[in-house]
């Protein structure tokens, strides 16, 4: 191409530099006794420590090995309470409450103690380092008892205890930091969730600082502060000093939601700025329920990353070092650029004409539905749902359950990243309680529900933390507040919307027998229903007495339209049911019966067919069954 000026092509090429742009999956592992995560950076291994085995995975073989125990077990904490020692080979097991290493021998693959019984940490989602100068484990922060943490603890081996140091006026109590040694051996301690004050209920906020820690005398130097995101985010326990510059890696992540995503960055120091690569890791997040880190392998050239949680790992790579889209795509030779610049304002001139015919029909499309029935089905465009203009979302002073939750303040801001995952439940079980039953959810209920191991008074002083900090989200929104009336709990707003509010106020209306819906009504609820399930996002044993409650509710709506005479004449509205009615019940065969039907009768027999393979695929999936019915018979059930 340089050269030449003779352009170059490749058909069906597979690209080595896709393996530096996107995280590979290297397996999946269910380990329900899981414990803890070690990583060794040099052999490339991650080691998963169960109450019983080990199982570690290297990234250089791509093979899995199990070692069971023949002598002790590992303390009981949660994961971040372990670490591979290279010096001697062995995976160190810590307790904060304990003046003794538990060690891990491979070759006698027995443990140096058989203490199991577990404790509750104080220090939850501490970083750590084993240092260069003296081999000694260094931690930093964590959380516990509703208090964020600025202590270094230091285990002297030697003395076999113990010190603890108080920075708090140096780096601000925290947990969730990341850290990692640079080329010097000094230790670099980055972000993180916490307060200044070190009390949960009390201005918490993201930090996005960056320390470094003289290791001989754990002297403190902060080195910049990073400007804070749009959207708030949080590092895994490691960050990788590039070596040669002035920046290093990490994985962030949003805490504030259950459905996260691990982003590979990296930090310029120098100039204090960071650039997000593209692709991404799925990370579900629930506190001390889960767990991220990585690690560079220098003879494989790969960045290895674990996600962990509950009992599901996942290990991803990527080739190192990382790429942008821009450090691959080659760019068109001067000569031709004229041809891009063409064809760009050829597509913008496509677009603006579309875009106005678009608006065109739009207007014309409303004119008609003010004025007359629903669309004619005599031509394919009829059956479309996108005929059915839905209203935007609205963005300002709102709370979304449908299809994940999300709230707007009254600015129009999003700040469903500022509700914390605990917060987030609070808010959600009273809101959903207060919509199902008018007088919300009971103080003894939400105690079971979230401090079912507290004393009553600690469950008291939890729920009125938690309570306190909610109300400070909430005036953000606009009238919205909790009150309690005996021993209840429920949520109260006005000027504020919410779909599940109108989707709920809606069925009631229905259900009233005196109260005949308008077409205009049933169209409203059906674009509302077809939004999605009610909170995806949230998965926890309470709630899926709601998710039940939300689903049969609006099934038995949607059914009770289409028994209608004036809604059976109008095959688009009817088709548009069908599918929201399969929407939230994939196998539900009136549906998929009254919707092959329609499809067939009006002349879309491929579009039928292929409706009907898809449901039996998915009736098969779900049931392990073959769908009984034949195409054809189906066709004459509705016929």
């Amino acid at each position: 191409d340089d050269v030449s000026k003779m352009k170059a092509t490749v058909n069906n090429g597979v690209w080595l530099t896709d393996k530096h742009l996107k995280w590979e999956k290297q397996r999946s592992i269910k380990m329900p006794d899981l414990l803890g995560v070690a990583k060794n950076e040099l052999d490339g291994v991650f080691y998963l420590i169960g109450k019983k085995f080990i199982v570690a995975s290297s990234v250089s073989t791509n093979l899995l090995d199990t070692i069971a125990y023949s002598n002790g077990c590992p303390y009981s904490n949660y994961y971040d309470f372990f670490v591979y020692d290279h010096s001697s080979r062995e995976i160190w097991s810590y307790d904060f409450s304990t003046n003794t290493i538990n060690r891990f021998n491979f070759e006698s693959r027995a443990w140096s103690q058989s203490d199991s019984v577990y404790k509750e940490p104080d220090y939850s989602h501490h970083t750590k380092v084993i240092s260069p100068i003296n081999g000694d484990i260094v931690t930093f922060g964590g959380y516990g008892h509703y208090t964020y943490k600025s202590q270094f603890h230091c285990y002297d081996s030697l003395q076999r205890s113990w010190s603890t140091l108080d920075t708090s006026k140096y780096i601000a109590p925290r947990y969730l930091s990341a850290s990692g040694l640079d080329e010097n051996n000094r230790w670099l301690i980055f972000g993180g969730y916490g307060s200044i004050s070190g009390r949960q209920e009390v201005s918490a906020e993201y930090f996005y600082d960056l320390y470094s820690v003289d290791l001989k005398n754990l002297s403190v130097r902060k080195l910049c502060a990073f400007k804070d995101p749009k959207v708030p985010f949080v590092p895994c326990e490691t960050l990788i000093k590039k070596p040669g510059s002035e920046s290093f890696y990490t994985l962030i992540y949003n805490n504030g939601k259950f459905a996260s995503s691990l982003r590979l960055a990296e930090f310029d120091i120098s100039n204090a700025e960071y650039t997000v690569f593209p692709d991404s890791i799925p990370y579900n997040f629930s506190d001390v329920e889960s767990f991220c880190t990585f690690y560079l392998h220098q003879k494989s050239s790969q960045l290895v990353a674990v996600t962990v949680h509950k009992a599901d790992v996942e290990i991803y790579s990527l080739a190192y070092p990382p790429l942008l889209m821009s450090d691959v795509i080659q760019t068109e030779s001067g000569d031709r650029r004229w041809i891009i610049w063409m064809l760009i304002g050829v597509v913008i001139f496509i677009g603006i004409i579309s875009y106005l015919l678009r608006s065109f029909y739009r207007k014309k499309s409303e004119k008609k539905m003010q004025h007359s029935d629903m669309p004619s089905v005599s031509g394919v465009e009829s059956l479309s749902v996108e005929n059915f203009e839905i209203p935007q979302r609205k963005s300002k002073s709102s709370i979304y359950f449908l299809d994940g939750f999300q709230v707007f303040d009254k600015e129009g801001e999003d700040i469903t990243a500022l509700f914390t995952p605990t917060l987030k439940q609070i808010f959600i079980i009273v809101f959903l309680y207060t919509v199902k039953t008018g007088r919300g959810i009971s103080t003894s209920k939400l105690n079971e529900i979230f401090w079912f191991d507290k004393s009553e008074a600690s469950a008291r002083n939890n729920r009125n933390v938690s309570i306190s900090k909610l109300r400070g989200l909430l005036d953000r929104i606009s009238t919205i507040d909790f009150e309690q009336e005996s021993t209840y709990w429920r949520v109260r707003m006005e000027g504020v919307y919410s779909d599940l509010v109108e989707l709920s106020s809606l069925s009631e209306l229905f259900r009233v027998p005196a109260t005949y819906p308008s077409e205009s009504d049933i169209l409203r609820y059906v674009h509302l229903a077809y939004s999605g399930e009610i909170l995806p996002d949230v998965q926890t044993d309470w709630i899926d007495e709601f998710k039940a409650y939300f689903t049969n509710s609006v099934l038995d709506t949607l059914n009770s339209f289409i028994g209608r005479e004036d809604v059976k004449k109008n095959d688009p509205l009817i088709l548009y049911i069908a599918d929201c009615i399969l929407k939230h019940d994939s196998i539900n065969e009136d549906a998929i019966a009254i919707k092959c039907s329609i499809l067939y009768r009006l002349g879309k027999k491929g579009v039928a067919k292929n409706a009907y393979d898809s449901f039996a695929r998915e009736y098969k999936n779900l049931l392990g069954t073959e769908y009984a019915i034949q195409f054809n018979d189906l066709l004459e059930l509705k016929s």
